[in-house]
């Protein structure tokens, strides 16, 4: 549950410069404003997307978008002069080719530090990518050229879309590939790989003479930019294992607050019993599914991550009297949700017959709460108050909510 609400922030990047694209293509205005900076743009996103993989440690990005930025010096350069069938057809043909495999790859690999092997790797590879269509070029591999360049023409919607055979064939499998890695880890760089994969595709399928490759890449570096920002951010706010915000979106949430609020800890009761019972994996799960429900929680609360089993919700503006209910009702919902065990030989995808036989082995899962208003005092205070009373109610016989 909590995972499919992260789906679209994970997009939120590459929704973001497709509407930047349309944009553009019905404000030529727009168009003849931005068209000076371009340049400026591309340097400026490949210097800031420096600084993130230097403080962040992770180097993936940095690489999209060089990847990117070399792309769009080879597109300034052949748009200089009429396009023929020399090394302008061979440079854009190679560029279709090779930059939806180098973003694939590069979605596939782990993040690295910068300094590290694997992150010098990522960069030797992208660096290898024009390297390697030189070598090709000038000692003429005839038939490699001719296969790199032969193209195909689809229509779409009245709109020709020319490309080489190979590089739609390039496309079609790094789509895939960045896709099926986005619904498995749901990020926002994944999500950002996607729309720039998205915008070079398309600008690409104008030919090598088109005006709009060079804006259309220089987009796609700003918008990995803006997907490596976002990934800062839930790096640093949001929980990995739950994908709720955790303590330190908390914090900065209670800073911000003015006037009263309820806030409310809650705990896994017995959690400790589920992990040496059923292992750490079972464990992991239990705290998903409770978060799942935590998250749905109503009357305008907010679920967090406080750590550990331990969770909190969050109610500004509210009375205690208007946010227990909801407290309640979250925590009925989990007891009434039994957690089905999953076998050892039970396969990753639920079938859509499940044979007649045996019941699953269930785990029963509950809560328990303690909610505590504040009137514009302390933050911590508040909820020192809450888990006081979240003791009381495990002292109580737990599976239950105290105030």
């Amino acid at each position: 549950m909590v995972s499919g609400r992260r789906l679209l922030p994970a997009l939120a990047p590459a929704l973001a410069g497709g509407v930047a694209a349309a944009a553009l293509a019905v404000a030529p205005e727009a168009r003849d404003t931005v068209q000076p900076w371009l340049a400026a743009i591309v340097l400026g996103a490949a210097a800031v997307a420096l600084v993130l993989a230097l403080a962040l440690r992770r180097s993936r990005g940095l690489w999209v978008v060089l990847a990117l930025a070399l792309a769009f010096d080879a597109a300034r350069r052949w748009s200089l002069r009429p396009s023929d069938v020399g090394l302008d057809a061979f440079a854009w043909a190679a560029t279709a080719l090779a930059l939806p495999l180098l973003l694939a790859v590069l979605v596939l690999g782990r993040d690295r530090p910068l300094p590290s092997g694997g992150g010098l790797g990522c960069g030797v590879l992208v660096a290898a990518a024009p390297l390697l269509g030189g070598f090709i070029w000038l000692s003429y591999q005839e038939r490699i050229i001719a296969a790199i360049v032969h193209e195909q023409t689809i229509e779409l919607a009245g709109i020709p879309l020319r490309l080489p055979v190979a590089a739609w064939v390039a496309i079609g499998a790094a789509s895939l590939v960045v896709l099926v890695r986005l619904l498995q880890r749901r990020t926002a760089f994944e999500g950002s790989v996607l729309g720039a994969l998205g915008l070079a595709s398309a600008g690409l399928a104008g030919g090598p003479g088109s005006g709009w490759l060079p804006m259309l890449l220089a987009l796609a570096a700003v918008v990995v930019l803006v997907g490596m920002a976002r990934s800062a951010f839930e790096l640093a706010f949001l929980d990995p294992l739950t994908g709720l915000p955790g303590r330190r979106a908390l914090e900065e949430d209670l800073r911000g607050l003015d006037g009263q609020f309820v806030a409310a800890m809650v705990d896994i009761d017995h959690f400790k019993v589920v992990n040496d019972t059923h292992g750490h994996e079972v464990g992991d799960q239990v705290l998903r599914m409770v978060a799942g429900k935590l998250a749905l929680v109503g009357g305008g609360g907010r679920a967090y991550r406080y750590g550990g089993e331990e969770f909190t919700l969050l109610f500004p503006g509210r009375t205690l009297g208007e946010a227990k209910p909801h407290v309640e009702a979250v925590r009925e919902a989990i007891a009434a949700s039994p957690f089905v065990l999953r076998g050892e030989n039970r396969p990753r995808r639920k079938p859509s017959k499940v044979p007649a036989g045996k019941p699953q082995p269930t785990l029963t899962v509950t809560v328990s709460g303690g909610v505590a208003h504040s009137r514009g005092g302390e933050p911590d205070a508040t909820l020192k108050a809450a888990d006081a009373a979240l003791y009381r109610a495990k002292q109580r016989g737990r599976n239950r909510v105290e105030t």
